[in-house]
């Protein structure tokens, strides 16, 4: 079966939506080595080797023509795989994507986008490639783009910050006091965002006391959620933090549900406030 035809096949089986082809060469068009078809929608890769060298200026207009909207390029082998996450990503989060465009400034937006991509492959058990992007993502948007990711992995970009940057819609601002309004309460949550702990690898049980002590001591936080990763993590503070919030008063354990990322067992913790709440 020759190159056209596959991808005549695979255009009938599945519904592709964004084509990328991926190919070890940026210094001339000439197509050598094995390609990467790229299913964006169900993020896979499918791979055939030409029989002979094709020049991509013969091949570019055939792919457009046969997919659409198609998009073709050139990346290096060795990112073929992150591409297909990225274009896995935009598609099944478009609606987040359009939403919060052009309403926080350009690295926090990339490294949303970015993050969404990491969470692609953890939610495939593929922790290599998403560890991989992790650390890529600290080096190029900086520690602010962990706390990003945080949102994202919990659910607050289309949970509180989503209701935020809709209630600022909805009162009718303009389309740049409604980014202005919006950035600074994304950013101040950036700073310190009171109703939520992700437990990092470096604390400890004394550290994870401590703040949910300044959490939920304050006055608009009547909720809490903790966030704890990793089994050695678990192992070192879950017990400890589970006795102690069962010995305060004016405070109960809402939920304590277990799961997966990736590879790695998870927790959170919801704590709440009753009446009776004085002081933790």
């Amino acid at each position: 079966m020759g190159f056209w035809d596959i991808l005549k096949k695979l255009k009938l089986e599945r519904d592709i939506n964004l084509i990328k082809i991926a190919v070890d060469n940026s210094k001339n068009t000439i197509i050598k080595d094995p390609i990467f078809i790229v299913d964006s929608k169900i993020g896979e890769i499918f791979e055939y080797t030409l029989p002979n060298a094709v020049d991509y200026k013969d091949i570019k207009d055939k792919i457009s023509q046969l997919y659409k909207p198609g998009i073709a390029g050139f990346v290096r082998k060795d990112i073929a795989l992150p591409e297909v996450g990225m274009l896995a990503s935009r598609e099944k989060h478009k609606d987040i994507f359009e939403f919060y465009k052009n309403m926080v400034k350009e690295k926090y937006y990339n490294a949303m986008i970015t993050s969404y991509t990491i969470m692609e492959f953890e939610d495939k058990g593929d922790s290599k490639t998403s560890n991989n992007l992790f650390d890529k993502m600290i080096q190029k948007y900086g520690e602010d783009s962990r706390h990003i990711y945080n949102f994202c992995r919990s659910g607050l970009m289309v949970g509180r910050f989503w209701h935020e940057l809709g209630f600022i819609k909805f009162q009718g601002a303009t389309p740049d006091r409604t980014k202005e309004m919006f950035s600074q309460i994304f950013e101040s949550f950036i700073k310190f965002y009171p109703f939520a702990i992700w437990v990092s690898p470096l604390m400890t049980f004394k550290d994870v006391a401590s703040e949910i002590r300044i959490r939920i001591n304050r006055k608009e936080v009547n909720r809490l959620d903790i966030y704890i990763r990793g089994q050695e993590k678990l192992d070192l503070i879950e017990d400890d933090l589970i006795d102690l919030l069962d010995t305060k008063d004016g405070i109960s354990i809402e939920a304590m549900p277990r799961y997966f990322i990736c590879k790695s067992p998870c927790r959170s913790i919801t704590i709440i406030k009753e009446n009776d709440f004085k002081n933790f």
